[in-house]
């Protein structure tokens, strides 16, 4: 077996893991539809420095590094996009609540309870 063999396979190896690794997310993520726990500007800077290391990765020949970085940005969207689906709209605020809707007689009261504190 041959060094560049050895770096190649060790390439494969290594995307399997790494690729691995996004997999359990993904899986919990579509599964309980639940993603208040992850940053949504985490996944936001991680799908754009994927888009951005395209520009290397393509000067690159095909090989292992180009399925890991197909499968980070897949994920990434992946996860944006279910974000977008599932925790957007449930911060979204019914028509009742609105901003747009008209007053209610509570919403007449002050914003801020006044303070008990001596002024």
């Amino acid at each position: 077996m041959t060094f560049e063999t050895l770096q190649v396979l060790a390439g494969f190896a290594s995307t399997a893991i790494f690729a691995s690794s996004k997999v359990p997310m993904l899986v919990k993520a579509l599964r309980t539809r639940d993603l208040h726990s992850y940053s949504i500007g985490h996944i936001a800077l991680s799908a754009s420095g994927n888009l951005i290391y395209w520009l290397y990765v393509l000067s690159l020949p095909p090989g292992p590094i180009w399925v890991l970085q197909a499968f980070f940005t897949l994920a990434d969207f992946s996860m944006l996009t279910c974000y977008a689906l599932f925790e957007i709209r449930k911060r979204r605020p019914d028509a009742s609540s609105s901003l747009l809707s008209a007053p209610t007689a509570s919403s007449k009261s002050r914003p801020f309870p006044r303070s008990t504190a001596a002024e």
